[in-house]
């Protein structure tokens, strides 16, 4: 007999995990379907930006978030070159006058997953999905006991990531922009000399790159080097580590920020372009974080946002999940998903995106 669950979700991580909780303290009975066992760390994924985290104010996760893992980071300073040239404070000048929230990625997962069993899904780790059959119900399969499992669902949510298979499996086809910057990324530990509230970001448009540094505390940083995809250049492997401290120095960082630091983390490289789901839902099957679309952070968005959560728990909740049928409002959380957290950037980012990389890099810092 085929068990039967109101919602499955695909991926625990941020996205499906809050959805999973939100919906669970509900009352609506969700599966989570998580391939981990243990999460690791992943070279993009420790900061949400401060209208993501006005939506988990909404979601009631900020708090949540706070106690167990996150931290406050709440000033932006930029610099041309060496010279600084802003020093924001997020928590006062944005609309929601939330701060930054940075964590170790891992953490974050466990305390969301865990937040959600709390509070009624069940959740299964170490399973594996391997397919999914649109309709109403939908089924998904899945295998982790060594036989293959089938659930059905009024509603299938995929959350799994940059890669998601549910895209695939749901016949969503995205859409990309063409690659203009690659972005490379290593987390450091013992980096105590960068205040643990600030976010740094130097630009050096002479070199047509950039470096960001992002705080997650305790002495963890993560430390990204921008740059033009364009030949063969990349940073990749321990061996590399020594190359990306060297390249963000040139793009600007103070040297003395990098004593003491010591690598704690994959450094990889992924590019920067923006992929999205024009309307991430269909035949009971949706979409929500990467999965549905995923943007360049070192335009200052690095988790997507929260709203494609809100957005899908909304339109879920009501006594009979007739707000399943409400398509219509699911594009919504994409295009949440792909702007910036301050309106007016939206058109800028765009006609940016079409200049040449050094241009682009040169006017990043002039326009939060």
């Amino acid at each position: 007999m085929t068990n039967a669950y109101d919602i499955v979700t695909i991926g625990g991580g941020l996205a499906g995990a809050s959805l999973a909780k939100v919906m669970a303290e509900r009352g609506v009975r969700v599966l989570v379907l998580e391939r981990e066992t243990r999460f690791k760390d992943r070279v993009r994924g420790e900061a949400l930006f401060p209208w993501g985290a006005a939506e988990l104010e909404t979601l009631g996760l900020r708090r949540l978030l706070l106690s167990k893992c996150a931290t406050e980071n709440r000033w932006w300073d930029d610099f041309l070159g060496h010279d600084q040239i802003g020093h924001r404070d997020t928590a006062t000048d944005t609309p929601g006058r939330t701060a930054t929230l940075t964590f170790y990625h891992p953490e974050m997962q466990e305390t969301l997953l865990r937040s959600a069993a709390e509070a009624g899904a069940e959740v299964r780790r170490g399973v594996r999905a391997t397919g999914i059959s649109p309709g109403h119900p939908a089924k998904v399969t899945f295998e982790g006991t060594g036989r293959a499992e089938i659930v059905a669902a009024r509603f299938v949510v995929g959350a799994d990531g940059r890669s998601s298979l549910v895209r695939r499996w749901g016949g969503f086809a995205p859409r990309r922009d063409p690659p203009r910057l690659r972005i490379a990324g290593v987390l450091f530990e013992g980096m105590t000399s960068l205040a643990h509230d600030t976010t740094l970001m130097v630009i050096n448009p002479e070199l047509g790159q950039s470096s960001i540094l992002v705080p997650q505390g305790g002495g963890r940083v993560r430390a990204y080097v921008v740059f033009p995809s364009r030949g063969d250049r990349t940073l990749r492997g321990q061996r590399d580590v020594p190359r990306s401290i060297e390249d963000a120095i040139c793009t600007g960082v103070r040297q003395e920020l990098f004593e003491g630091a010591r690598s704690a983390g994959p450094l990889a490289t992924f590019e920067g372009a923006d992929t999205w789901v024009e309307q991430p839902y269909r035949d009971s099957v949706a979409l929500i974080g990467d999965a549905a679309a995923t943007s360049d952070p070192s335009w200052d968005k690095d988790f997507p946002s929260p709203y494609g959560t809100f957005a899908c728990s909304a339109m879920l909740y009501s006594p009979t999940m007739t707000g399943i049928a409400r398509a219509a409002h699911m594009p919504l959380a994409t295009t949440a998903a792909t702007l910036p957290f301050t309106p007016p950037r939206t058109g800028i980012r765009r006609s940016f995106s079409r200049l040449a990389p050094q241009r682009m890099l040169a006017g990043c810092g002039c326009y939060r």
